[in-house]
């Protein structure tokens, strides 16, 4: 019966008339290249019209196909308008159907409360979500979507994690692009507050760089050049609005670009406090592979340790000195 598109409890409200025992070895049901006869109209009925979700033509309603034909689809309250000829779900005793199993939307709240939650409650937090889910035009995309193994197991760690859902608790688990989605989902549906995830991994990308510094001086640089000349200006440069692509990796390749030098530095012997104009002009010249490393350097030159320095020369990372006032 399975492969004429039909299940048990769907097969047990066939009448006589629909069994033909001269049509085959399969049930002997009455079917025309896999259809059953459906119950509404009269007329051939396969699984896939049986799972088809259409807009009425009638009312514009998104809802299951009950009847009509694929070009002029219907819904079951346009197909047959008397509230007696339909049976309802049990859970919400809304939707218009045959047989008395839940709905799709319905089991798609069972199957949230079961990952949010105990089976019955969820946390408030995530009421927002639950809702939003429920009232998706296609319940059975949202059915899918919960029902793949990575899905269930964000959910599932979601439902079990005591601590309030917050956007620092969705950085503690597996990045992937589930959760990338799973994080839109929820921003969406007020869940979460919106937040500026472009500038947030470059935030996290700037302190993975520092971490890689073992000189506690030139760390301390990079900390200065990175967080207070390019993250500060940043941020005020972009309040109330979304970071860029090009603002985002201006930031990275100035930042590259003093690492690439420092690097040369450590590499040559060189400590930064006792680098000179010819040791920039030598890297600019030979190894400097980010076009914008010379603005990077001048910049970094702010951030540097102090020295004395002899009235008239030339900082290694900035221009002449300024005569004292």
């Amino acid at each position: 019966m399975s492969q004429v598109g039909l299940r048990v409890r769907e097969a047990c409200k066939l009448d006589l008339a629909d069994i033909k025992w001269n049509l085959g070895s399969l049930g002997k049901l009455h079917v025309r290249h896999g259809c059953a006869t459906w119950r509404a109209t009269g007329e051939p009925w396969c699984r896939n019209c049986r799972v088809r979700h259409i807009r009425c033509t009638s009312c514009g309603t998104v809802a299951p196909l009950k009847g009509g034909t694929l070009a002029v689809p219907l819904c079951a309250p346009c197909l047959n308008p008397d509230p007696d000829f339909w049976d309802r779900c049990p859970a919400c005793e809304t939707t218009w159907q045959f047989g008395t199993e839940p709905c799709q939307r319905c089991r798609v709240d069972q199957k949230l409360r079961e990952l949010l939650g105990d089976g019955v409650t969820i946390a408030e937090e995530l009421k927002p979500f639950r809702r939003a889910l429920m009232a998706v035009e296609r319940p059975d995309h949202a059915s899918v979507w919960m029902a793949k193994p990575k899905v269930r197991a964000l959910l599932t760690a979601l439902g079990k994690d005591p601590r309030p859902v917050t956007h620092e608790l969705l950085d503690e688990l597996p990045k992937d692009k589930t959760l990338n989605y799973l994080r839109r989902l929820l921003r969406a549906t007020g869940a979460l507050p919106t937040r500026d995830q472009r500038l947030t991994k470059l935030e996290r990308w700037i302190n993975e760089k520092l971490a890689t510094r073992t000189d506690l001086e030139d760390r301390r640089v990079l900390h200065g050049y990175a967080i207070r000349h390019h993250l500060r200006r940043l941020r005020q440069r972009v309040r109330g609005h979304q970071l860029t692509v090009d603002q985002d990796q201006n930031v990275r390749i100035h930042v590259n670009a003093t690492v690439q030098f420092l690097d040369d530095l450590a590499g040559r012997g060189t400590r930064l406090v006792a680098c000179t104009q010819s040791d920039v002009d030598d890297f600019m010249a030979h190894r400097a592979t980010y076009p914008s490393a010379d603005g990077a350097l001048r910049a970094l030159g702010s951030y540097s340790p102090p020295r004395p320095q002899p009235h008239g020369s030339r900082h290694a990372l900035g221009g002449p000195e300024r005569p004292p006032r």
